[in-house]
């Protein structure tokens, strides 16, 4: 019986070591592995610097710094060694590239593209800010010109349509909707706007009486008796219509060589276009009715791979999804960095900002490999 305790004990101490290591393990059911990849490195820290954005792409990676007053854009080689350092004698906000992939530093007024010439880093255009209002919308790019996104009824549609090199037509790519969804929120939004309606008749009082307008009760919070209660009844109902039921699905568009992939969420299909804007294939997928699901999806266009992601507690879970039969084949876990910044994934990597001690003043960009 003592011996039996005993081995029992080992075990549940060997188990108990190994489930507080950060070492790989994995669970294969139904075709999917679920890993937790122990190799997560610093990629990039500075005693003196605050990491505002940070982007990578085959040119190189780069880094918006800031220091006090002082902001500077330094570039980093494959082996994240400092290769050149450009200060910036404005005050940028973030960088943003395009659907072409050009680089750009933004600030208030203008946007500075950026270019790697002869190993150095250089500003070859500015423009407008305003320009950024525009091109935000072109999600990729391929062969025949540029795609862009636009939201419709009430942001329950996502069209996606072609600005054609050859011609310079505009052409339907696809139309994600659902007729019924789209109905329900325009119903609920016209009983809104009744019942707004009818409350200000109601509680808009004659001015020459100094009594509160509706916008006046609406700013104090402090509405006069007997509307308290029923303004910010209404109120409560009108802002969560605005920040949830109108919100946009999350229907993305990846190019990749010369398929074009799009991710209906909404009507649960993987869409396989050809760059003549003809349909292929629909897949059925169903990830995205998980409770943890993100609503977010990198794509890893070095090696043509993508993934979505799921959060629990905090935690980002990347899930490769199979191009043949649109399910998850493989999760990786982000291990012990709760709610990171700024994911990109490349070359089979996520890279992150993250802040490792809620004291920090510094972040650093980290690395972990999927």
């Amino acid at each position: 019986m003592k011996r039996l305790l005993t081995l029992l004990a080992i075990f549940l101490c060997v188990g108990f070591s190994f489930s507080q290591e950060d070492t790989i393990k994995s669970l294969e059911f139904e075709e999917i592995t679920i890993s937790a990849i122990p190799q997560k490195e610093i990629a990039f820290k500075s005693p003196r610097h605050f990491i505002l954005d940070f982007h990578i792409d085959s040119t190189g990676t780069f880094l918006l710094l800031k220091h006090f007053n002082q902001y500077s854009i330094q570039t980093l080689d494959n082996s994240f060694k400092k290769t050149f350092e450009m200060p910036l004698f404005f005050h940028p906000r973030f960088l943003f590239s395009d659907c072409m992939g050009n680089l750009y530093v933004l600030s208030k007024l203008f946007m500075y593209q950026l270019k790697i010439i002869d190993g150095e880093l250089t500003i070859i255009d500015k423009i407008p800010a305003n320009y950024y209002d525009y091109i935000k919308d072109c999600v990729a790019v391929n062969n025949k010109g540029l795609i862009f996104k636009i939201l419709r009824y009430n942001n329950q549609s996502t069209e996606y349509y072609q600005e054609d090199n050859t011609d310079s037509l505009i052409y339907d790519i696809y139309t994600i909707e659902n007729r019924e969804l789209e109905r329900s929120v325009r119903e609920t939004q016209e009983e809104l706007a009744r019942r707004e309606e009818s409350l200000r008749r109601k509680y808009d009082g004659d001015v020459n009486q100094r009594s509160l307008t509706w916008e006046e009760q609406t700013r104090s919070l402090n509405p006069r008796s007997g509307a308290g209660v029923e303004i910010r009844e209404f109120m409560d109902q009108k802002a969560f219509f605005n920040n949830f039921v109108i919100q946009p699905y999350y229907n993305p568009l990846f190019v990749y060589n010369d398929t074009t992939l799009v991710f209906d969420h909404v009507n649960g299909q993987m869409v396989r276009i050809t760059e003549e804007r003809n349909i292929v294939s629909k897949v059925p997928i169903s990830y995205q009715n998980e409770k943890k699901w993100k609503g977010e999806m990198h794509l890893d266009d070095s090696r043509g791979n993508i993934y979505s992601v799921e959060e629990k507690h905090g935690a980002q879970i990347f899930g490769l999804i199979s191009m043949n039969k649109g399910k998850i084949i493989r999760r990786s876990k982000i291990t012990r960095h709760a709610f990171p910044e700024k994911i990109i994934v490349y070359r089979g990597h996520a890279y992150y900002l993250y802040k490792e001690y809620f004291e920090d003043n510094l972040n650093k960009l980290f690395r972990q490999k999927l």
